[in-house]
């Protein structure tokens, strides 16, 4: 009305542009998750030679990560594999599984 003057409420309305924001949960919460827990070492599927520093190639464990339980610990070196990625643990870091199978990596000293 503003615009052309005049307001016809029987005239149909024509919508050209509209944008939607939401926002919900697709997933359920890693939180809700409940995995498995162990004290026992990860056992390595196979192993394979990294070059790291020097190059020099070091014996490498293998670790799939879908394998890998809550609460269990990894030394470096070592590699984790996992669908999309590729975990590398150099000499002297560490890492462990958290609850929600996320892998807490500690820096060691001696990492580049």
């Amino acid at each position: 009305e503003t615009t052309y003057g005049y307001f016809n409420p029987d005239d149909p309305i024509e919508i050209m542009n509209i944008r939607l924001t939401a926002s919900g949960r697709l997933f359920p919460l890693a939180e809700n998750r409940r995995l498995q827990t162990s004290d026992t070492p990860p056992v390595p599927s196979r192993s394979r030679e990294v070059v790291f520093e020097d190059d020099v190639a070091l014996e490498c464990p293998v670790f799939e990560r879908n394998e890998l339980l809550a609460g269990q610990q990894l030394t470096g070196p070592a590699v984790v594999d996992q669908l999309d990625a590729t975990t590398v643990l150099f000499p002297g870091d560490r890492a462990e599984v958290d609850e929600a199978g996320t892998l807490l990596i500690s820096i060691g000293e001696n990492t580049p």
